[in-house]
């Protein structure tokens, strides 16, 4: 991969004139500048948040219940399913955020450079700085972020596994946010638990300035929620849910309704560190139980002779359902300690509580250390 020409080394000197505070585009969610990760499985949610964003950053009107400290435009660049971003925009004029249906700051591409090819760090700042000149010219506003929709689709990783592969992509996405000034935001998605992270190496959550995750309800009707797995300049751990509300357009050729998803968050974010243990009594009690009825050394990957104690899955939830109390038929309790289960497992995977992993052929879990 080839990145921008070789430029002099600038150094910085201690009692230089260098900004005392972190610089925010979202106030403790989202730096100024630099390369986020947005992650979550396919059909989270992840296009529409970033959307909303998108929207936030153009009005400022708070995003996530945090404050806009700068506003701007941004470019979205559609490496997957453009065709859906124009009906996508249109649900936004039907949200509480638009007091008219003007225009946004907003432009979008599908032509999509391949970041892991040479001459891919070229053509992109090209193609921002058209966009700014654009933003500037129509709505007086310059370019705040870049959003590229998705990793997997815009990268052009030979192995997405390999951590040489990955650095040398997010170098290429750091390099994009400093010659523009704009953060970078890079949709991704998860590997095969929600849990685990984002799909590939680590190093692209190791590299990127804030990684927020979002999870979808295992059940209707319930929230999405968006946790702040890192942020490089601030605290991470909180989380804050949201719906995607279904908002009719209209109606096409044949007579069927046209419609699309808006974004719509609860009241703010929630610090899930302060909660710890103490919201999650429950779970940890059926955790320590079967812990003593059934434990079994389970070496960490990569930790070479670091083990954990470990207890199945399976033997944790039938714990927690004998002992969690609620009302009704049969199948009503079944429902409801099972959304109470997934609730509170989700929050401790969230504060790094708990860990789990396959281990022949048996899922288990066990307490994280620093719990």
């Amino acid at each position: 991969m080839h990145g921008p020409s070789q430029r002099a080394t600038s150094l910085h000197w201690h009692g230089d004139n260098a900004p005392t505070q972190p610089r925010w585009l979202v106030k403790k969610l989202l730096p100024d500048t630099g390369v986020a990760l947005l992650s979550g499985r396919s059909s989270s949610g992840k296009t529409f948040v970033a959307l909303h964003l998108a929207q936030s950053i153009a009005t400022g009107k708070p995003f996530a219940g945090r404050q806009i400290k700068r506003r701007g435009g941004t470019l979205f660049m559609a490496a997957e399913a453009a065709g859906d971003i124009p009906i996508r925009l249109q649900g936004l004029g039907t949200a509480a955020l638009s007091t008219k249906q003007a225009p946004l700051p907003f432009a979008w591409v599908d032509d999509v450079p391949t970041i892991s090819k040479p001459g891919a760090f070229n053509r992109l700042v090209e193609i921002a700085r058209e966009a700014e000149a654009g933003m500037r010219k129509k709505f007086g506003l310059p370019l705040a972020l870049i959003e590229i929709d998705t990793m997997a689709a815009a990268a052009g990783f030979q192995d997405e596994n390999d951590s040489a592969n990955a650095q040398s992509v997010m170098n290429v996405l750091h390099q994009l946010a400093r010659a523009t000034g704009a953060l970078v935001l890079v949709l991704d998605h998860f590997g095969k638990r929600d849990k685990g992270g984002t799909r590939g190496s680590s190093a692209k959550e190791a590299s990127a300035d804030a990684v927020l995750v979002i999870v979808a309800p295992s059940n209707s009707g319930a929230p999405h929620s968006m946790t702040v797995s890192k942020l490089r300049s601030g605290a991470d751990g909180t989380e804050v849910d949201f719906w995607l509300r279904e908002v009719r357009l209209g109606d096409d050729e044949d007579g069927d309704p046209v419609s699309t998803c808006i974004v719509e968050f609860s009241s703010g974010p929630v610090n899930l560190k302060k909660t710890t243990w103490d919201k999650l009594e429950d779970l940890k009690r059926a955790l320590e139980l079967a812990l003593s009825l059934q434990c079994q050394k389970l070496p960490l990957l990569g930790g070479g002779a670091l083990s954990v104690d470990a207890t199945p899955l399976q033997l944790v939830r039938d714990e927690f359902y004998k002992a969690y109390p609620c009302q009704g038929d049969p199948a009503q309790q079944r429902e409801t300690r099972r959304k109470a289960f997934s609730r509170q497992l989700r929050r401790g995977f969230t504060l790094g509580l708990i860990g789990t992993r396959e281990a022949g052929g048996v899922n288990c879990i066990w307490k994280a250390a620093s719990s």
